[in-house]
């Protein structure tokens, strides 16, 4: 496919990597995290629009896995293993799981978790990451979330591999987690974001695609019940900047339930009890769609303030690690 090289948003045109100049009525940037469209968007925008655009000290990659006999179909399981900073097992519909692996740069910095050259040592890795295991200095909050293992102990749980998922996970680049909030989703009347290219996050709680999504369905409906298109993308960047900011920041609750016991997870912990005395535990609310992102931030606001002063001090910016 072609890139999209440069914009002319008074003109309505772009250029592609090949020179070709497309003209348009309405641009969409879906480009992703390190979108050319938004970045030229935010340049030619100036002051008015404002980005908070980071890096996490993390990898990733994802990996499918089909229908596993010993793990329930909407296990969000923890990952631990010496290669990998940390993971989670989350369900893939109509069925199967995708695995989600983090490692950080001290952990090897390669494509692939340290140690992990073949298929082979991928199989081995997961396998021995999928059991179950107790920590020695657990974390209260990822036990209350559940997020954490219980009493019981499994030691020699099955696991059923996709090959060519196997072949295509140790070929592909890995990416690098990362935290974006822009304030206008939108530029003049013409210019629309949408997806990773308007808001990104780690995938701790495995809600990226569906807060794509959801910006999308509202992108649609402004389009569809707005007079002109600069309402509609008005309308749509009200609409949607509310729910993806608030899905941006729950995303921060990783700086609570990662790693053993700390300050933030202590202070955390009684708000965590409090909000799940009341029926309204973090996880159970995430994955009920029919509760906004805005409610479970404002339900968890003082946690979230919590966990975004300890991001604040461990987030990198976006040029951190190409002058290592």
């Amino acid at each position: 496919g072609e890139e999209c090289v440069s914009v002319d948003f008074d003109a309505k045109t772009l250029t592609t990597s090949s020179g070709r100049i497309v003209e348009y009525d309405l641009l969409l940037g879906a480009d992703g995290v390190n979108s050319k469209i938004r970045e030229q968007v935010v340049k030619e925008a100036g002051d008015s629009i404002k980005e908070q655009h980071y890096l996490e000290d993390a990898r990733w990659k994802a990996l499918k896995l089909p229908k596993q006999p010993d793990i329930e179909g909407g296990s969000f399981k923890p990952l631990q293993h010496p290669s990998i900073a940390g993971g989670r097992v989350l369900p893939k519909a109509p069925e199967g799981h995708i695995l989600l692996l983090f490692w950080k740069d001290a952990h090897g910095g390669g494509d692939n978790p340290n140690g992990v050259d073949t298929i082979e040592d991928l199989k081995q890795m997961i396998v021995e990451a999928m059991q179950d295991k107790k920590s020695r200095f657990p974390n209260p909050l990822r036990k209350l979330m559940g997020l954490e293992q219980g009493d019981s102990v499994k030691k020699d749980r099955k696991v059923v591999f996709d090959e060519a998922a196997l072949e295509e996970f140790i070929s592909s680049r890995s990416g690098r987690a990362h935290h974006l909030q822009i304030d206008q989703y939108h530029y003049k009347d013409s210019v629309g974001l949408i997806g990773d290219s308007a808001h990104a996050f780690n995938s701790l709680l495995g809600q990226g695609c569906a807060t794509g999504l959801e910006s999308t369905h509202t992108l649609v409906e402004s389009l569809m019940t707005s007079t002109t298109l600069e309402d509609a993308l008005s309308n749509y960047t009200e609409e949607a900047r509310k729910e993806a900011h608030a899905m941006t920041e729950l995303s921060l609750v990783n700086y609570a339930i990662n790693g053993g016991v700390h300050w933030t997870s202590v202070r955390g912990l009684p708000l965590i009890l409090w909000n799940m005395i009341r029926g309204k535990g973090l996880l159970k609310r995430i994955v009920d769609i029919n509760v906004p992102y805005s409610a479970i931030a404002k339900e968890n606001s003082r946690l979230l303030r919590m966990c975004r002063r300890r991001f604040e001090k461990l987030r990198k910016p976006l040029d951190y690690y190409s002058k290592r």
